[in-house]
């Protein structure tokens, strides 16, 4: 999609448009668009400054407004000090600083991001995260495409983000409707950390779901007619209980994160997780049996069409004792 857009390849039909205007037969020298690679792609032997300035000789830029522009837009990145360094001498993320920097000094319509942030060590990438969306977002406001296959980075830099899956547009929303009204499950699952536990369950009547005889009881009337469907309940929406209500499992393992636990259980159908304080480790093993039950929304799917049926907020259903 992104080599589509900066034209590098042509789309079979259908047409691209910015800013009103369609851009499919335009050459992209003159697209007027930035694309920074996964890989940065670098001139190794060039200096940092010689590859900010780079697209600016190409546009025969006169030398003093090209010596302006390099030096305003290395001193927003950071990276001033850099510039009489070869770029091989540069670390990780210094290079994608410089990739970033010959994509701005351009004053782009649109930036085009595939995958920036993925060769770097996690601790970089969680600050540079916050300071791309602050530069691209808050200072600059560019309107930018970024790829990514890490929904952290989807959903803490996106205002909106479009979900594919095997080529096809899967759902196009917010960050906060994407998390609680996922179109399908493919997006259910793909959002969310652990992700969303899936169930087999029924539908008994139009205020009654069975979950392997765990009853739930909705107050609003179904409009789903009965039968076999797919539960959906994320991790941190299931408690440990004390009093014995809800459905049994078996603890199979735990990772513990220190602030918080994620327990691995199963039902003797599945297995799902739960997110859990810490402090329950104190009182649970590998092997034990305990029982669990939802807290907050419960998701429904189609078990043909895995698509989203219905959502039910915590205070449209009850679990009897």
């Amino acid at each position: 999609m992104l080599r589509l857009i900066a034209g590098l390849e042509d789309p079979d039909e259908g047409d691209i448009v910015l800013e009103g205007i369609r851009i499919n037969d335009i050459d992209p020298k003159d697209r007027n668009i930035a694309m920074v690679f996964q890989s940065y792609a670098v001139y190794p032997h060039m200096t940092v400054y010689g590859n900010i300035e780079f697209p600016l000789r190409m546009r025969k830029i006169p030398e003093n407004e090209r010596k302006r522009k390099v030096r305003e837009v290395a001193e927003l990145l950071g990276i001033t000090h850099l510039l009489e360094k070869k770029a091989w001498q540069l670390s990780g993320g210094e290079q994608q600083r410089v990739a970033l920097a010959r994509a701005l000094v351009r004053d782009p319509k649109l930036f085009l991001l595939d995958e920036p942030l993925s060769n770097l060590d996690a601790k970089l990438r969680t600050r540079l995260r916050f300071e791309l969306r602050r530069l691209l977002h808050d200072e600059l406001k560019i309107t930018t495409l970024y790829v990514t296959h890490d929904q952290v980075e989807a959903m803490t830099m996106a205002d909106r983000i479009a979900i594919m899956n095997q080529g096809s547009l899967v759902q196009v929303d917010t960050p906060f409707e994407i998390f609680n009204r996922p179109r399908n499950i493919f997006v259910a699952t793909f959002v969310g950390t652990p992700s969303m536990n899936l169930l087999k369950a029924e539908v008994i009547n139009q205020h009654t779901i069975s979950l392997n005889g765990f009853i739930i009881n909705v107050k609003k009337k179904l409009e789903i007619r009965p039968g076999r469907i797919i539960l959906g309940i994320r991790p941190q929406h299931l408690t440990v209980t004390s009093d014995g209500t809800g459905f049994r499992c078996r603890v199979t393992g735990f990772e513990n994160l220190g602030e918080e636990v994620i327990l691995r259980l199963d039902t003797s159908r599945e297995e799902i997780q739960v997110v859990a304080p810490w402090r329950v480790l104190r009182k649970i093993i590998p092997g034990q049996e305990l029982t669990v039950r939802p807290i907050d929304k419960l998701y429904m799917f189609s078990e043909d069409s895995s698509e989203l049926l219905a959502v039910i907020e915590p205070n449209e259903y009850t679990i009897p004792l």
